[in-house]
């Protein structure tokens, strides 16, 4: 510890979680994060609260409202632990990072009130061509992300992304990297009020079955560009209306592009698979449950943006993402196309201090005869980052 102040803010940080100190000589520890303000206003409500998942149909009261909020949940504490003693030829490294964008108290002040929420806790192995990974950090599918003052960055919008507890290795400074994850298979179709206050560790259907999920991705290209190929495979134990279990599959391949051409930046993803709720896909609707049988919902999409550096404090963004689920299985009225369009400006007056203007339109097509929902938003965000 370089001064005693840091040392007060991570034990400040540990003890919000809950965790009993004991300090090791050899452990280095560096807080970081960054204090974040989110200001949006919404011609529409959008459907489950701030975050631009998708909107309420047409004929719905949701869409004559308009809406202001804001929020500082959104801010974000993390640790990076490393030790300069070697576990042989290995270096020893972890995170522990939280926001407090958790589950709301139920009370009147719950805006003002989140909870606190773990985001990634993992222990790192490495060497100089390997490393191991254990416990929660970004699933593979979720990297790259479009550059967008929505903390939700595209979720059901044409991002697959989730963080999920795993034991990942991955290959380390290499003309084609690889990794692989086998990651505890938390399924999507369980809502949060299905679970009691009894229950510690909420098994669900992905748990059921006994197997974890498994990803893979490789990445490879010169400086300044990169093509990624990654993908996913699981099962879930999920329930017919007649409840019956029947072994239903979670799959999806993906691909992105990151390149940078002098002061541009393009960056784009896209995916294709079933069942894909677990990662914000198919407009967060994974399966349908019939009298006796279980059907996935298959889901293509993705997004891109172009980045244009003004100057060394402006940029500025326009980009889009689609989610389009197939609607062989879904009953009338279900979601069956997401369209998202965005464009922002960025300031920033010092390195560590950023400005963010953007306007976002949201179409969702739910199919005849249910017209179309649709918002318009602009949204203000400020981070600073230490």
């Amino acid at each position: 510890m370089k001064n005693r102040w840091e040392k007060v803010l991570i034990v400040a940080l540990l003890a919000l979680v809950g965790t009993s100190v004991s300090w090791a000589s050899s452990v280095e520890l560096k807080p970081y994060g960054f204090v974040r303000f989110e200001a949006a206003r919404d011609n529409s409500e959008l459907a489950r609260g701030d975050w631009m998942l998708y909107n309420y149909n047409g004929n719905s009261s949701q869409q004559d409202e308009q809406v202001l909020t804001m929020t500082g949940r959104h801010t974000r504490i993390g640790i990076k632990l490393s030790d300069p003693e070697m576990a042989g030829n290995w270096n020893v490294k972890g995170v522990i990072e939280v926001d407090f964008a958790g589950g709301f108290p139920n009370s009147s002040t719950a805006s003002r009130q989140p909870l606190l929420r773990l985001r990634h806790a993992w222990i790192g192995l490495a060497n100089q061509d390997w490393e191991i990974r254990m416990g929660q950090d970004w699933a593979l599918l979720s990297t790259p992300f479009p550059r967008t003052a929505n903390f939700v960055v595209g979720a059901a919008n044409g991002n697959l992304w989730m963080r999920m507890p795993q034991i990942r290795v991955s290959t380390v400074n290499k003309p084609v990297n690889f990794a692989v994850s086998l990651n505890r298979a938390i399924d999507g179709n369980n809502k949060y009020d299905s679970f009691t206050s009894s229950d510690l560790d909420p098994i669900g259907e992905g748990e059921r079955t006994g197997l974890p999920w498994v990803m893979g991705r490789v990445w490879f290209g010169p400086k300044n560009f990169t093509v990624s190929v990654f993908g996913h495979y699981g099962t879930e134990a999920s329930l017919d209306t007649n409840d019956v279990a029947h072994d239903v599959s979670s799959w999806s391949m993906n691909g992105s592009i990151e390149a940078k051409a002098g002061k541009f930046t393009i960056v784009g993803k896209g995916f294709y698979g079933t069942n894909l709720n677990s990662f914000f896909g198919g407009i967060i609707q994974g399966i349908v449950q019939l009298p006796n049988s279980v059907e996935t919902i298959n889901s293509s999409g993705g997004w891109g943006y172009v980045s244009y550096a003004i100057n060394d404090k402006w940029s500025c963004t326009a980009g889009m993402g689609i989610d389009n689920p197939e609607s062989d299985y879904l009953s009338v009225g279900s979601r069956e196309l997401n369209t998202w369009i965005f464009g922002n400006a960025g300031f920033k007056p010092k390195s560590n201090l950023n400005f963010m203007l953007e306007a976002d339109y949201m179409e969702t097509q739910y199919g005849d005869p249910t017209p179309a929902g649709e918002n318009i938003r602009v949204i203000f965000a400020t981070v600073y980052s230490f």
